[in-house]
């Protein structure tokens, strides 16, 4: 089988199922605006004309990607490529452009913030989203929670969920035994420096965590995209100077993915005090490794944290029983241990990477003959 994917840049969700397909020996093209190493794929790099960090946040005229990369992904699409399945990722993005190829069949696959944002966008975006959505032969959402905030975008839309799974052989502490040599426990923030990652709420809820916890550092691990993030960098680094933490608090840049089980696994707690979250897949790869979530309860997040069962779901907004749930964790081993082996066991029975790569196989294969 030919299969297209036509993404903006190659994050690691298209990166997943592209080295999938690949490896099952199927003939693998990927167009996309940033240079990407893949070997074995055909890489098509086409011009736009935007910088990366645009196409990371999607802070980009859409006129201006269409003049540019239209024309491009035209050619490779219906004279050059001319693929079995068309699979593009966003719909007010490459997913429109995909849509507008007119080329069958056309996946179509949601993210998050290409729905869960059209309220705070221009009415151009919520007609480029319903435009893609009503052509693509078929939607695929990540979780519940996505796939029904699509539906609200247009009505009765039929929105198939396609779990993106977790590797458990990468993802295992058996695997990464090494704990970093870390004495003090160690409470963790994986997210990019947005407003909506609320790391801020998570800054006010460290000295309630550390009047009983004394010893207890903080890691924040994420990069800023944009010219407005580098700017939330600033403020989040300046009130931990005011406040006088920067001996418990650390923010270190994102790391490659290939380097996350370590991370993780050198965690005591994942804290995720996010606003609006698509999915949450971070969360599920901390539970592989048998490291507890508490988190906010906001979109996907309630699907992909076990409440009560592998971590904790409290209140969006609420930093004083984020800093409860955290400390409860640090100071109850009982309590840490019972949700560390659940966690484990909550991702083995509902995101296993294999299972789940079994659902788009089929999914591939019904379209392909249609």
């Amino acid at each position: 089988m030919r299969i297209c994917y036509l993404v903006n840049s190659c994050h690691e969700h298209a990166v997943r199922w592209v080295c999938h397909f690949r490896d099952a020996g199927h003939e693998i093209h990927v167009i996309t605006a940033e240079p990407v190493s893949l070997p074995g794929v055909h890489v098509h790099i086409i011009r736009t004309g935007v910088s990366p960090d645009k196409h990371s946040s999607g802070n980009y005229p859409r006129s201006w990607l269409l003049a540019t990369a239209l024309p491009q992904v035209l050619y490779l699409v219906r004279k050059k490529i001319r693929p079995h399945i068309l699979h593009s990722q966003l719909a007010t993005s490459f997913g429109f452009i995909g849509s507008l190829t007119g080329w069958h069949p056309h996946i179509l696959s949601v993210l998050g913030s290409d729905v869960l944002l059209l309220h705070k966008r221009s009415p151009v975006f919520t007609w480029i989203a319903r435009y893609a959505l009503r052509r693509a032969d078929l939607v695929l959402a990540t979780g519940r929670f996505l796939a029904e905030e699509t539906k609200k975008v247009i009505p009765g839309l039929n929105v198939t969920v396609t779990p993106f799974g977790i590797d458990l052989a990468k993802f295992s502490p058996a695997a990464c035994p090494d704990k970093t040599g870390e004495t003090a426990p160690l409470v963790g923030c994986v997210k990019n420096l947005r407003r909506l990652s609320g790391i801020d709420y998570l800054l006010k809820a460290v000295p309630l965590v550390l009047d009983k916890c004394p010893k207890t550092k903080f890691l924040i691990v994420g990069s800023p995209h944009g010219a407005g993030e580098k700017e939330i960098e600033r403020e989040l680094k300046e009130s931990v100077r005011l406040s006088g933490l920067e001996d418990h608090i650390r923010f270190q840049p994102a790391v490659p993915h290939s380097e996350m089980p370590r991370l993780l696994g050198s965690l005591r707690v994942l804290a995720l005090p996010s606003l609006s979250e698509a999915f949450g897949v971070v969360a599920l790869e901390a539970q592989a490794m048998e490291v507890p979530v508490v988190s906010f309860a906001v979109g996907g997040l309630n699907e992909t944290v076990g409440h009560r069962r592998s971590g904790f779901l409290v209140e969006k907004g609420s930093w004083e029983d984020l800093g409860d749930r955290i400390t409860e964790l640090l100071l109850d081993d009982k309590l840490h241990a019972r949700m560390s082996r659940e966690g484990r066991a909550f991702v083995e029975e509902r995101y296993n990477w294999v299972e789940n790569a079994k659902i788009m196989e089929n999914l591939y294969s019904v379209m392909a003959r249609s």
